[in-house]
């Protein structure tokens, strides 16, 4: 039996333009059918409508007013910079585009220009071979894909020395010039950083209960009370500055305690790394560190870093990303689910780190059950609010970061286990 009997539909109107079907006619074959002339129109319409999703609009800057931002920015902070442009253009002004106008305007005070009064906008890298020569190089080596030939990275080097032997060899390092054709990173220059919570008070994972109890709950396991830490360490095992972030929206969640100088002190409202904070930790840590290694070793000002770190949301940002890039920093992401293999800092930093928070703590807590009992007081019961924690904890983060940073061997072996080590080595 047929359901449509059961299935209740209105009538769909009758079309006013001539020549089109009638939808209700379903019994006539032929009104059901559209004409081939209407079928292509229709594909005619919908292939011209564009799938593209539209780009937003974007402000253009003449050089002269780039370079008025990026002067009132140094002066007076990239904050005061946006809110200040955004009111006298009327129009808003982003942070990252400030700050990626300052990182051009300090290059070109670093390159020996001054009186800059114009900022042209520039994008990527500046070539090695210049402008000519490698537009010599990428068009052999479109021909030689072209033509069924074998490219990849020894290939394109390759081709590269050719050319600049046949156009003038003097250029090349080996001559007496300035360039150098060899992919290589020096372990200084690779990094790797992670995120790690760090408990107030370190919690276990077993508990005294009675013997035949058949549900033990283990006292302060639910105790969530930590800060982020986010520490970083070369292939050569140097530790770098960590940043920390307590749980606030101001200042005033810092403990009272005079940090070693460069270490980045900071907060969100739950603790926790976000877009904000990691720009601010590449900004104040990353970057700096990469710039005093290329001046320590003698490396030129664009040589490459490799900065390496987990796909965790905050890392994904492409003004995080773009902020890596415009400082010669190439980042390259640990993938999902392979931290436990792949991330340096979590086969060896971040564990040791962990057991020496937990020997400090059992030693702070320790002596306060001596002192307890040679007072004569039985009490067994020890002051653990974060008030009290909080400066103590701080001095086991310092001592504990103190100690790892000597343990170079330890570091690196987290790099070897990874089998970094063996991808961006120079010869």
């Amino acid at each position: 039996m047929s359901l449509m009997k059961w299935l209740k539909k209105d009538a769909l109107p009758t079309p006013i333009e001539p020549g089109l079907p009638d939808p209700n006619n379903e019994n006539d074959i032929r009104e059901c059918k559209l004409p081939a002339d209407v079928i292509a129109t229709i594909n005619t319409e919908i292939s011209s409508v564009s799938r593209k999703r539209k780009r937003g609009n974007y402000q253009v800057y003449s050089d002269e007013t780039r370079a008025k931002i990026v002067r009132y920015a140094i002066n007076n902070g990239v904050m005061n910079a946006v809110w200040k442009f955004s009111r006298e253009l009327d129009s808003p002004v982003r942070e990252s585009t400030v700050r990626s106008m300052k990182t051009s305007y300090l290059k070109e005070v670093n390159r020996g220009k001054e009186n800059i009064s114009t900022l042209p906008a520039t994008r990527g890298r500046p070539v090695l071979l210049g402008i000519e020569l490698d537009s010599q190089v990428q068009s052999y080596i479109r021909r030689l894909r072209v033509n069924g030939g074998v490219v990849n990275s020894t290939v394109c080097i390759a081709i590269a020395r050719g050319i600049i032997l046949h156009k003038n060899r003097c250029l090349l390092q080996e001559f007496g010039g300035h360039i150098t054709l060899k992919y290589g990173v020096p372990q200084d220059m690779i990094v790797n950083w992670d995120q790690t919570g760090v408990a107030i008070v370190p919690a276990g994972e077993w508990t005294m209960e009675a013997e035949g109890s058949r549900q033990v709950s283990i006292a302060g396991l639910d105790d969530k009370r930590q800060i982020t830490a986010v520490f970083a360490a070369s292939a050569v095992g140097e530790c770098l500055p960590p940043q920390l972030l307590y749980q606030g929206k101001t200042v005033r969640c810092h403990p009272s305690y005079k940090f070693p100088e460069l270490w980045d002190i900071h907060h969100t409202e739950s603790h926790w790394s976000n877009h904000a904070s990691m720009m601010r930790y590449v900004d104040r840590v990353i970057v700096p560190y990469f710039e005093s290694t290329r001046a320590r070793l003698g490396l030129p000002a664009n040589q490459q870093g490799i900065a390496i770190f987990d796909v965790y949301r905050a890392h994904r940002g492409e003004e995080l990303l773009q902020l890596l890039r415009e400082n010669h920093i190439s980042p390259i992401f640990v993938p999902a689910a392979c931290t436990d293999r792949l991330q340096p800092m979590d086969l060896a930093a971040n564990k040791l780190f962990k057991d020496m928070i937990k020997r400090e703590f059992q030693q702070w807590y320790g002596g306060r059950v001596c002192e307890s009992l040679n007072g004569g007081n039985e009490e067994t019961t020890i002051d653990l609010k974060l008030s009290e924690l909080k400066p103590i904890h701080t001095k086991w983060l310092v001592t504990a970061v103190q100690q790892v940073s000597t343990r170079t061997d330890y570091l690196i072996a987290g790099f070897k286990e990874a089998g970094i080590l063996d991808c961006f080595t120079i010869e």
